[in-house]
């Protein structure tokens, strides 16, 4: 009897250590994966070689390396999806002299987590032979993608390279003067950039437009933005902020500038709020060349009616102009005089008059 009572407790604890086992091997049993453990192996003028380590339970469906130009607002780009298997990769195809951050992103269907960052600091390319010695580069693509004029050289690679609502403009090199565009809230808009790279179109990776955009502050952090991500043929949009409806098509086209191919690509877009303020465009390569040109005056994003404000005015505006109580602009005839009220001098209770009269209600 005893026998019989030990064999079935015996039984039940080899039951009980197998079901676990098996749960515990499971990737959502688990949660989300364990930080991986990044170390860099090796590094030369355009590679940095990585390895890392991964703690199981629980189990990995694959990785992430991705990879940033250190920086302010620079984003992190994938360079390679792996399988669970694998654990080490190189970056190639670097800039020399350039600091950059890599991570590896572990992730199962529970979610993802990020290994430590590793920054590395690429050496200088070595002269070539015959040199003086001073600090070259051997980089075989280190100009960014433009919309208007190269950084390496100065030249103009792209004629009207920005429209929006048909409105097309030449792109100067950071700063390009461009009328201020007006527009409403669900309103279809229409954005249009033609880009050159230099090395071929086809290494053009990264396109983005923000809108709405601040003194010194990130342009993703815009009031909108849209950003489309090209793999192969194949492109992957997203946005952020008061923007919706927003379709992406692309074709190649003469840059106009240059006897040379450009690709074109077309945002169709609505805005569903506030995204008044200047427009700016961020866009790289497959090599993280990367170039943001902005355009002033930006946008005015027409949101809704001005309040009317039901008070007796009757100020004198250079002894000519009033306004009433209904906020019209008046002359001595008692005629209407037709008035607008932009976006951005709406916060500062700025009036104008098709006269030019400016009226600040405070």
């Amino acid at each position: 009897m005893n026998l019989r009572l030990i064999v079935a407790v015996l039984l039940v604890v080899v039951l009980v250590t197998s079901v676990s086992t098996s749960i515990d091997g499971m990737g959502g049993g688990g949660g989300k994966p364990k930080k991986p453990s990044l170390t860099v192996d090796s590094v030369t003028t355009t590679t940095i070689e990585v390895s890392w380590t991964q703690a199981t339970p629980p189990a990995v469906d694959g990785f992430r390396a991705e990879i940033k130009i250190k920086g302010g607002g620079n984003p992190w780009i994938v360079d390679a999806n792996l399988a669970s298997t694998v654990f080490s990769h190189t970056y190639s195809g670097l800039t020399p002299d350039t600091t950059y951050e890599v991570q590896i992103v572990a992730h199962n269907g529970a979610g993802e987590a990020n290994s430590q960052k590793e920054r590395t600091t690429l050496p200088m390319a070595p002269p070539p032979a015959g040199g003086t010695g001073k600090t070259s580069s051997s980089c075989n693509n280190c100009v960014a993608p433009t919309i208007g004029i190269q950084e390496k050289t100065m030249k103009r690679m792209v004629s009207g390279g920005f429209t929006y609502n048909n409105q097309t403009v030449d792109v100067e090199y950071f700063r390009t003067p461009f009328p201020l565009v007006e527009t409403e809230v669900g309103k279809n808009n229409t954005v249009t950039l033609k880009i050159y790279e230099d090395k071929g179109i086809q290494r053009i990776k990264h396109i983005a437009i923000a809108f709405g955009l601040e003194q010194n502050k990130p342009i993703q952090n815009s009031k909108a933005y849209i950003e489309v991500d090209i793999d192969r043929e194949n492109l992957i949009l997203s946005t952020s902020g008061s923007i919706s409806n927003v379709t992406a098509f692309t074709k190649t086209v003469p840059c106009g500038a240059i006897n040379s191919n450009c690709l074109e690509i077309t945002f169709y877009h609505v805005f569903t709020g506030d995204a008044s303020g200047v427009i700016g465009t961020y866009i790289w390569d497959t090599r993280l060349n990367s170039w943001q040109n902005f355009f002033n005056d930006g946008i005015d994003v027409y949101v809704e009616p001005m309040e009317i404000i039901e008070e007796d005015v009757t100020e004198i505006i250079n002894d000519e102009l009033i306004i009433d109580r209904f906020g019209n602009f008046k002359r001595g005839s008692d005629k209407q005089i037709e008035y607008k009220q932009s976006q951005a001098d709406k916060a500062k209770d700025l009036f104008e008059s098709r006269y030019g009269y400016i009226y600040n209600w405070d």
